[in-house]
């Protein structure tokens, strides 16, 4: 047996024995909403994802709050200590309960760092912004500013929460958002975060980070690619696999990108599937894990 058809074998297996267990892992997503004074509250709208047999119990907030709603909006006061709330989404299956947690920032200015979508030579340094407003790219969430600066230099769109950026080159970099409402610009929220540039290697392997486990490619311009970052230098062999073993999609880029469809360019059906990623120049770790495709909004 050729060392291909012993890879594909032990990938079958992978999924044949993992996905009854990934199927009921639940998350759940967050999305932030307008507040007139976000540097003393936030609100936040809380969407979960259960198992078909799964009934929702409640939610706790991480505050000493608790609801019990299926998709509640909770507000937050601002602490100055501490933006980072742990919540509990509690639910039931025949009877049992479990719990699922996540880490919140209930902090108006909060963004997550992914690869800009138009890739291209420069796809090293290139990278999105994204404000945790989740708004379609030719949106603003009503009377909400933003404020974006690198290294202190500022880089905005008062108007638009997410930012499109090259970065020169590698390096360590601090960027932050400041959030605030029209009617006051004195009430301004911050965060910030380091990002690091990568574009050489040392002689050890590297673990790819931040892989996710759910996107949503329906058009609507949020999470519309199962996408992982890496240095752009290594050429990266995404296979992805049906919960049957069948191979749907595979490429070879120095970026990782998926839209979620297969080989003939068509769209997949919402579901679970099984991914393999390898770096040909050995640079990076070999990544297997599941990825849910949810065409539902964030």
């Amino acid at each position: 047996m050729g060392r291909l058809a012993k890879y594909l074998l032990v990938t079958v297996a992978s999924i044949i024995t993992s996905f009854a267990a990934l199927a009921q892992e639940p998350y759940f997503s967050i999305q932030l909403n307008v507040v007139d004074d976000p540097s003393t509250k936030t609100l936040v709208t809380f969407t979960p994802n259960l198992p078909e047999t799964a009934t929702l119990v409640r939610w706790e907030f991480g505050d000493g709050t608790t609801s019990t709603e299926v998709s509640p909006t909770h507000e937050y006061a601002i602490s100055t200590s501490d933006f980072t709330k742990t919540v509990l989404l509690v639910y039931s299956i025949g009877g049992v309960e479990s719990t699922y947690t996540q880490e919140v920032m209930a902090n108006s200015a909060f963004f997550t760092v992914g690869l800009d979508p138009n890739l291209d030579s420069l796809a090293t340094f290139k990278r999105i912004f994204r404000s945790a407003f989740l708004v379609g790219d030719n949106e603003a969430p009503g009377s909400m500013r933003f404020a974006w600066t690198i290294n202190g230099e500022s880089h905005t769109n008062a108007n638009y929460p997410n930012l499109y950026y090259t970065f020169p080159n590698g390096g360590t970099y601090s960027v932050k958002l400041s959030v605030w409402n029209s009617s006051n610009s004195t009430n301004t929220i911050n965060y910030e975060q380091t990002v690091e540039i990568k574009t050489v290697f040392g002689t050890t392997k590297v673990p790819l980070e931040n892989v996710p486990n759910v996107f949503t490619p329906n058009g609507d311009g949020i999470n519309d690619f199962f996408e992982v970052q890496t240095s752009g230098l290594s050429r990266m062999v995404l296979r992805v696999f049906t919960r049957s073993g069948a191979l749907v999609h595979q490429n070879t880029a120095n970026v990782i990108q998926w839209d979620g469809k297969n080989q003939m360019g068509n769209e997949l059906p919402e579901g679970i599937y099984f991914y393999v990623i390898e770096d040909l120049d050995n640079n990076y770790e070999t990544a297997k894990g599941f990825v849910y495709i949810l065409k539902g909004n964030n």
